[in-house]
């Protein structure tokens, strides 16, 4: 783990099931997408891809290690990992990414059905950000752009 991020041992912030829907100016709402929960840690020399069980996913994942190329601070990012076929979230597929061991074919799919990583929220920018509002947090991640590997929510 690089020293930046020792001791940041962060998970990602869960969902917490309602029985019944609601509207609430004071509740931000997202989709839930068919995939992955993940923590990326990223700077523009390094990334480790972690589950929220603290399994290390970048052998699995190689596409996302392009995301070092958007950054040039030290990040810690919390979202999903989804792959999309015929632009829907297909988790059928993503469960066939990651049982995968053998690296030709890890490589293989991830050209077949790379993986994108959708941003829920961005935890540390050089600093540790979680004592700041969700809605501030957002709009620093608002400063990252979308691209083929990378989509805020």
């Amino acid at each position: 783990m690089p020293d930046y991020f020792k001791d940041k041992n962060l998970q990602p912030m869960l969902l917490k099931e309602q029985e019944r829907p609601f509207d609430d100016p004071n509740y931000l709402f997202e989709i839930k997408f068919d995939g992955m929960r993940a923590i990326i840690y990223v700077s523009n020399t390094e990334i480790i891809i972690k589950s929220r069980n603290g399994k290390i996913l970048n052998n699995i994942f190689p596409e996302l290690i392009e995301l070092k190329k958007m950054v040039n601070n030290n990040c810690i990012f919390d979202g999903e990992i989804i792959v999309m076929n015929n632009n829907i979230p297909d988790f059928s597929k993503l469960q066939e990414r990651i049982s995968l061991k053998n690296f030709q074919k890890i490589m293989s799919l991830s050209e077949d059905y790379p993986v994108t990583f959708i941003a829920f929220d961005i935890i540390y920018k050089d600093k540790l950000l979680v004592d700041k509002q969700l809605i501030e947090r957002k709009r620093i991640l608002d400063s990252y752009q979308d691209n083929k590997y990378f989509v805020k929510s």
